[in-house]
């Protein structure tokens, strides 16, 4: 999960759910990344791939 405004419901659900969130994600990414588009998320290391 990727996401922009990280709220206190959204975090504490993606930890019960065992969901790969990263956050604070550089500006540039959402000019780039288009709906649809499929990416690989390494939320250990930060790291966002575009596929």
């Amino acid at each position: 999960m990727i996401i922009k405004y990280p709220e206190t419901v959204l975090v504490s659900s993606a930890i019960i759910m065992e969901v790969p969130m990263v956050d604070k994600v550089e500006e540039e990414f959402y000019n780039i990344v288009k709906d649809g588009d499929i990416v690989r998320v390494d939320a250990d290391n930060g790291i966002i791939t575009i596929l």
